[in-house]
Order: C-alpha cells, then sequence, then structure tokens
C-alpha cells in the first residue's frame, strides 16, 4: 500500500470512527441521558469496537499502625499523613506497573480505633467537597485547617501518580437543626465516606456509608445516595463500603443501573465458615455478573484480613496472607466475560511476592452458629440426600474419596431472618450449606462453637488443625429449586481456606418457570476438590422487615 492511499483509508476511518461517536451522543441525548457515558475514547479505535473495555486495577490490603497518639508524641493530623504516606509507597508500585485505577481500604487512614466519643473523635473528620464541582483540592494551599489537610495530600497523591485513587475518609458536614430534623446535637454530620479523585486530584464522586456496623461515632446519611463515577477508559464504577454488601441499597441498586464493576473499601470483619472476605467478595462478584474490587483493612488478630479483585468467571487476584500490608494488581474486562468466554486477563500480581519470608500474624475469626438450620449427616461415602425446613429444601449429588474422621460432613438448609449486631441489623436469607464438622455428634463442631458473631478471643478464635481435613469430594452438586429470591451467591472454601479455583466450580441460577415465582440454582464441582464448606446463598431483599 503507498502512503497515499494509506492517508486516505486513515482519513475515511478517523470520518467514520467520528460519525459513530456523533450517532451515540445524539441517541444518549434524546435518551435523556449524557452523551459522555458513550463513546468515551482516547483512541478512534475504541468507538468502532464491541462494548468490552480494559483496564489495569490494583487493590490495596493496609495494615493500619496502631493510633495511640500519647505513646508515639502525634497529633491526629500527623498520624493520618504518616498513612497517607505510606499510601504514597502503593501509588508509586501501581504507577510502575500501569495500573488505571488503586483503591485503599476502608479506614486506612484514621485506623478502625477512633474514639468512641464525638468531642475526641472530631479531629480525626475531613471537609469533602461535592463531587458535582469536580474540585481539586491539590490546587488549594491558602488553608491549612486541620479537617482539609488530608483530602488535599491524597487529591494531590492521585495527581502526582496520575491514577484513579479512591480512599476512605473520615468526613465532616456542618448542619442547621433549625432545617433539618436529623441534624445531630453537636450540629455536625459524621460520615465514612469513599471518595474518588480523578487523575488530576478531583474530587469526582463521594460516597457516604447507608449501612454501618459497629460505627458508634458515625452518622447514615440522611438521603441514601446511589453513587457510580465515569473514567476516561471507558468504564463506569459503583461505589459502596463494606458492610453495605449485604444489603439491597445501595448494590443492587446499583446493578439494576446496569453498573457492572463495582469499587468496596473494606474492613470486613472475618466470620467462619460463611463470611470470610474474600469468600463473601468472591461469591457476590460470580452471583450478580460483576467485576467486584474489594480494598482490605489488615489486622488478622482482629478479625479483618482479605483483599481481592473479582470477576463472573474468574478470581483475577486476591490475598489471605495473615503477614503484612500487600497490593493486588490485575488486568480486568468490563463487562465481565460471560460463563462461556475466557477472561482476556494477562497480567496479575500480589506484591510484596507470596514467597517472602515475613512473620506470620494470627488470624482469628467469628464463629457462626447453625443452631437454627436443619442438617442431615452424611453417612456413607456416596448418594444422594435432602434436607428441607418447611418448605425450602436442599439436595446434594456426592462421592467422597476418603473419609479419614467417620461422618463429617453435614447438609443443611435454612430459611428465615439472620441476626446480627444484636439485632440491629437482619435480613431474610435462604440456605443450602454442606459444613465440614469435627464431631459427628456436634452441630457446633461445624464452626469450633459460640453463637453467632460474638466476639472471641485470639486464643480461642482460631480454626484448629484445618490442614488435616484431607476429605476430597470426588463428586459434589449442591441444588435447590425453591429458592424465593434470583440473587444467589455460591461460597466455597477449600481445606487451606482459600476460595476453589474458579475453572473447577461451575454455578448456575436461573428462574422455575414451571412454578412461575421460585428460582433454581446448582453448585458443582467439575474437578475433584478438598473442601471444609460451600453454600448457596440467598438474599430476600425484598423481605427485610423495616431494616433497610
Amino acid at each position: 500500500m503507498n502512503k497515499i492511499s494509506g492517508e486516505i483509508l486513515l482519513t475515511f476511518y478517523l470520518e467514520l470512527c467520528a460519525t459513530v461517536c456523533f450517532l451515540q451522543a445524539a441517541f444518549a441525548i434524546r435518551m435523556g441521558s449524557s452523551s459522555s457515558s458513550f463513546c468515551q475514547c482516547d483512541f478512534p479505535e475504541q468507538c468502532i469496537q464491541d462494548d468490552l473495555r480494559n483496564y489495569r486495577a490494583a487493590v490495596v490490603e493496609y495494615n493500619c499502625p496502631d493510633n495511640d497518639l500519647s505513646f508515639f508524641n502525634q497529633s491526629v493530623v500527623d498520624y493520618m499523613s504518616a498513612n497517607v504516606a505510606a499510601y504514597e509507597d502503593f501509588v508509586k508500585i501501581a504507577a510502575e506497573n500501569m495500573v488505571d485505577i488503586i483503591i485503599f481500604p476502608e479506614y486506612g487512614v484514621t485506623s478502625l480505633n477512633l474514639p468512641a466519643d464525638r468531642g475526641s473523635a472530631r479531629p480525626y473528620f475531613q471537609i469533602v467537597p461535592a463531587a458535582a464541582g469536580k474540585i481539586a483540592p491539590c490546587d488549594d494551599f491558602s488553608d491549612e485547617q486541620p479537617d482539609q489537610i488530608i483530602t488535599r495530600k491524597l487529591s494531590c497523591l492521585a495527581r502526582t501518580g496520575n491514577i484513579y485513587l479512591i480512599a476512605n475518609i473520615a468526613e465532616v458536614e456542618a448542619c442547621d437543626a433549625e432545617t433539618d430534623p436529623e441534624c445531630p446535637n453537636d450540629k455536625e454530620y459524621f460520615f465514612n465516606t469513599a471518595v474518588a479523585f480523578d487523575r488530576n486530584g478531583s474530587v469526582i464522586a463521594r460516597y457516604r456509608k447507608i449501612n454501618l456496623y459497629n460505627e458508634p461515632v458515625m452518622n447514615a446519611p440522611p438521603k441514601k445516595d446511589v453513587v457510580s463515577f465515569h473514567t476516561d477508559f471507558g468504564v463506569e464504577f459503583g461505589l459502596f463500603t463494606c458492610f453495605d454488601i449485604m444489603f439491597e441499597h445501595p448494590m443492587i441498586d446499583l446493578h439494576r443501573q446496569g453498573i457492572r464493576d463495582l469499587i468496596s473499601p473494606t474492613a470486613w470483619v472475618d466470620s467462619f465458615p460463611t463470611f470470610l472476605a474474600p469468600e463473601i467478595q468472591s461469591g457476590i462478584s460470580k452471583g450478580l455478573g460483576v467485576n467486584l474490587l474489594a480494598s482490605g483493612y489488615h489486622n488478622p488478630p482482629s478479625y479483618t484480613l482479605g483483599s481481592g479483585i473479582f470477576s463472573t468467571t474468574d478470581i483475577f487476584a486476591y490475598t489471605t496472607q495473615a503477614t503484612i500490608s500487600r497490593i493486588v494488581i490485575s488486568d480486568v474486562t468490563s463487562p465481565p466475560p460471560s460463563e462461556d468466554q475466557n477472561s482476556p486477563s494477562t497480567f496479575q500480581a500480589v506484591i510484596p511476592p507470596l514467597n517472602v519470608k515475613v512473620v506470620e500474624e494470627k488470624w482469628s475469626f467469628l464463629k457462626e452458629s447453625f443452631a437454627n438450620f436443619d442438617t442431615i449427616l452424611l453417612e456413607a461415602n456416596e448418594g444422594s440426600a435432602s434436607v428441607c425446613q418447611n418448605e425450602f429444601c436442599c439436595h446434594l449429588d456426592y462421592e467422597i474419596e476418603f473419609k479419614k474422621l467417620g461422618p463429617v460432613f453435614r447438609l443443611g438448609a435454612f430459611s428465615g431472618e439472620v441476626f446480627i449486631q444484636g439485632g440491629k441489623y437482619s435480613w431474610m436469607a435462604q440456605t443450602c450449606v454442606v459444613l465440614f464438622c469435627s464431631s459427628p455428634e456436634d452441630l457446633n463442631s461445624c464452626s469450633d462453637g459460640s453463637t453467632i458473631h460474638t466476639f472471641k478471643n485470639s486464643s480461642n478464635g482460631e480454626l484448629a488443625n484445618v490442614e488435616d481435613r484431607r476429605e476430597t469430594f470426588l463428586k459434589f452438586t449442591l441444588r435447590s429449586d425453591v429458592f424465593s429470591s434470583p440473587y444467589i451467591y455460591p461460597f466455597a472454601l477449600s481445606s487451606s481456606l482459600q476460595l476453589l479455583i474458579p475453572s473447577k466450580v461451575d454455578f448456575k441460577s436461573y428462574p422455575d418457570n414451571y412454578s412461575g415465582k421460585n428460582y433454581s440454582a446448582f453448585l458443582n464441582f467439575t474437578e475433584p476438590g478438598k473442601m471444609v464448606y460451600a453454600s448457596l446463598y440467598a438474599r430476600v431483599y425484598e423481605n427485610n422487615l423495616g431494616n433497610e
């Protein structure tokens, strides 16, 4: 091809791209949408390919140091600035690896150990500008007020790294009791806020956590916003924080809006066996068909461990190493591929590498009770089993290669109300479970005892001898045809408390066309696997008894 012909083709190509962009924008305006959500392309070829976008993401598992300020002779701002300075190292690693977006954990700036009274906690709280103005706090060095310094430092960090940065900030906002009946007595709201900065350091999203968990100084926002933001690489992200993952608002609201890339800063409290952080994050991702970027607060002795980048068909990368802070990096495809497509992810990394020799910390977690479940022992090495609780029934087809300790697995069913945090929160759920139990006679042994979501001290809160649980399922299909909700999530843990490899697990859920009102789901091992827990967990969001 000669030079003139090549230039003619290139001109035609660019004009075609411009025409496609124009038509998309015109359609968006006609439908009442912003044209900015269509054809966000730095290069023309992005506008004529299919809807897939690729980006590189990073989540940070951050070990926040002790905030005993009197011991370290620090001010609150000094302490928080030191944490932001630690963030700089991760942003540098992300920039070296050409990461587009980085997420830091809930309470990573302040630590979880905020004072219990609002007066003492006030110095930790920062002013955060509204996203509508796209203000870059990094531009304003005129005011050195303590409640603006940390927001500005984070803004400058995003700009320096040329990266989208999501950080959790303790936010303060003034209110007027005369016009706002929910205004606290001290005339200030304290919010647990996830803030998104763009590459320029501008605030482009501000999400205030709706569903608080043991956060006595925080206020739930009077207006429960559903928050998302667009990026220059063509992906729209939705924001929620930690405990929000269990509720309809805002996570399911984001999903209903068609957003398939979700971000969650967390300080998740691990509960064995159902609710370890990566287990629930991976299950939610797979069940909803979304990419989920979860950044976790790292304090294994205090029940917080685990971060990852998850998708429908893949676990791009995650960490549950009870060691030190880490950054998890992976390429991500948006929207996530369907079950019959392969993920084109080409880059994954956990830094520091997992083979770095470090001192292990104890990983403690809360224990759950299965006293409200109907369960049966799997006494044979193979066969089919069923168990029902009222009209909700679960079925298992299985074959176990070797049963070292006798009948140590149970099949269970539950349909009803789940209470946690002393009954402050409750929700409706339906669950089919297969549990490893250390004793065939004692149901409490299925989680090593204790009441659901009751704190245990470190010495009693560890799972003993988990590596000795060597039973291998040669065949495993767990199913139910009578779920009353379409929101069904698959959870599974290997005998080493790691997630099962996605290629070895098949999950499907679909409406039951015969009944017209129920939903079916199954979880199947496509290869032999060792496990201590597997479940199909359905959230019945329409029945929340006033808690949402």
